[in-house]
């Protein structure tokens, strides 16, 4: 297996669609403990190759899923098939999954050549395997030249390459990553974001991707999954998922959303357009959507407020503002805006616009 960088998403893609990885059905998977429902029932398809983001905030279950699937814990009921084999009565050195965590889990004691190296050796193969093997990993993590540092000379980014490595040393068909960059400052995150998914789409190993970060599902993942309360809430394309959540907790989940009961929006909106779903009661929109101009290239609604702040935040403005009727909103304006953003102040009217393909109707809650 040859290793580099050079791979694009479209790429990838069309890698899944050879099988590469390994297929993943979670059916109905249940784990308690005590009184605390961790899964419920959680179902799961994932196809060869894939890259599914789990994302969800602090005992929404994303890591008990993951370390069930792991063979870390074992859940009262459901089952985990790979390949269409059961995996549940397999402990998890048996599995032979990837595994990289947040606190990276290497030996200080070792070299980096020796982390890497360690799995291959407790599979006994030859030497000379092992050393052409780790050489073109640590490449492939652009840690070529560091395989006889000491584990505490690395930076975190390079710790995590580290991992990376060790990970995928031995050709798994499935990774796991749980929160794998929690640990790293905002911007060496972001490069390494880009770099896993880059690996991933070289790989095109299976991957599950545990992290509370909105941002990074949606920079990496092929599919989200919402998790909630031990359920997933709704699992779908980045795109879709933020920009079509199914019900009010996605859609505050990912992004800005302002959300009115749709019988307040039909008094609140001039112009409002008509949901084509039944039971979808609530009005959704992204507060980047709003407008301070009418847009001339599609029909849209409008909706008269009174600004509360105008707050500058670099790239836009946070724009805080009350209806008519007096329910609180933000708004994002744009740069395209910032001439008219910068007339308003506080106690201002405005009028802002929303085009109807920016109007979204969802479910409340269960």
């Amino acid at each position: 297996m040859a290793f580099g960088f050079d791979a694009a998403r479209s790429a990838g893609a069309s890698a899944r669609n050879s099988g590469t990885g390994a297929d993943i059905e979670i059916s109905s998977l249940t784990k308690t403990y005590g009184d605390f429902a961790a899964l419920r029932n959680v179902d799961l398809s994932m196809k060869p190759g894939e890259f599914v983001a789990v994302l969800g905030s602090s005992g929404s279950g994303k890591s008990t899923l993951l370390m069930a699937l792991a063979g870390f814990i074992r859940p009262d009921s459901g089952s985990i098939r790979v390949r269409g084999k059961p995996v549940l009565g397999e402990p998890a050195n048996a599995r032979g999954f990837g595994v990289v965590f947040q606190n990276y889990a290497l030996f200080p004691h070792m070299s980096v050549f020796e982390n890497v190296a360690f799995p291959l050796r407790l599979r006994k193969r030859p030497k000379a395997e092992i050393n052409e093997r780790v050489e073109q990993v640590l490449e492939t993590v652009k840690l070529g030249h560091f395989g006889a540092r000491e584990i505490s000379a690395l930076s975190g980014g390079q710790r995590q390459r580290v991992a990376l490595a060790r990970a995928i040393i031995y050709e798994p068909q499935v990774l796991l990553m749980d929160e794998p960059l929690s640990a790293l400052d905002k911007s060496l995150r972001e490069e390494m974001q880009i770099e896993i998914r880059e690996l991933h789409e070289k790989l095109h190993i299976t991957t599950l991707y545990v992290t509370h970060d909105q941002r990074e599902a949606l920079t990496m993942a092929d599919r989200i999954a919402v998790m909630s309360k031990g359920e997933i809430m709704q699992i779908d394309t980045p795109e879709r998922i933020y920009r079509e959540p199914s019900n009010e907790f996605v859609a505050r989940f990912l992004g800005e959303a302002v959300v009115f009961a749709r019988i307040d929006a039909e008094q609140i909106f001039r112009n409002l357009p008509q949901p084509v779903q039944p039971g979808r009661d609530l009005v959704m929109v992204r507060g980047e959507d709003f407008q301070l101009e009418p847009p001339l290239d599609e029909r849209h609604c409008e909706i008269s407020a009174i600004t509360r702040a105008v707050v500058f935040q670099g790239d836009s403005w946070l724009v805080k503002l009350s209806t008519t009727e007096g329910l609180p909103f933000d708004a994002r304006i744009q740069r395209a805006d910032a001439q008219r953003v910068a007339s308003l102040s506080a106690g201002d009217e405005a009028v802002l616009y929303i085009r109807h393909s920016d109007v979204h109707f969802i479910r409340e809650d269960a």
